[in-house]
């Protein structure tokens, strides 16, 4: 079975509907699936690429987009209260259960459906505390996993990790050496083969334009 990374964001609404389809187990018969929290707007910076956010005509369309896809999916989409919103303390809770998979992936549900779902406010911190508290995690985990100085370690070192490899947005998934960003992409990952373009003859004659860039 390859292993297979996703890339994520708690402030994505593809990165919310592709967890979703996660959930209904079209992957698992084909991929361990690791779970790779980052912060897309840091991605955006070390990429020297624009948010979408910051653009209004495209913030909209992309909205009006992922709702289209939430109707082909069958799986309700709404917006949080706030936006944009910190993810990072959720970011770090979610790295910081990397051991446990069944809760690790549990958190993650519950955190995309908080917001991106239910309409809640991720700025709400004692409200989403209440909320992951309810039946996912225990007050004395959620506080050690919010306290921790070393989660704010990794995850700095795991967006880094992320650039270096070419990451440059989210949702993305990552299997070998080459990677899918997009959620439109997840029926091709679906597929019996995860097929690896980087040595495709045409993509290497298209590298060649950026050979002198970094």
């Amino acid at each position: 079975m390859k292993k297979l990374n996703f890339y994520f964001d708690f402030t994505s609404p593809y990165s919310y509907l592709s967890m979703m389809k996660i959930c209904n187990g079209q992957l698992d018969d084909r991929y361990d699936i690791e779970f790779m929290p980052v912060m897309v707007g840091r991605l955006f910076a070390l990429n020297e690429l624009s948010a979408p956010a910051q653009v209004k005509n495209k913030a909209l369309y992309l909205f009006k987009e992922a709702l289209r896809s939430a109707d082909r999916q069958e799986v309700e989409l709404t917006s949080p209260r706030t936006l944009p919103f910190n993810s990072l303390p959720y970011l770090r809770m979610a790295l910081g259960l990397k051991e446990d998979k069944v809760k690790q992936r549990e958190f993650i549900v519950k955190t995309f459906q908080y917001g991106w779902r239910d309409g809640l406010d991720y700025e709400d911190y004692d409200g989403f505390k209440a909320f992951i508290t309810k039946d996912c995690l225990l007050e004395a985990e959620y506080e050690e996993l919010e306290n921790s100085k070393e989660l704010k370690k990794e995850l700095k070192k795991l967006i880094n990790s992320a650039y270096e490899r070419k990451i440059f947005g989210v949702p993305t998934f990552e299997v070998n050496d080459d990677f899918y960003w997009g959620d439109h992409n997840f029926e091709s990952l679906a597929k019996k083969e995860f097929l690896d373009y980087n040595q495709h003859k045409e993509f290497l004659k298209f590298k060649e334009f950026f050979k002198d860039e970094k």
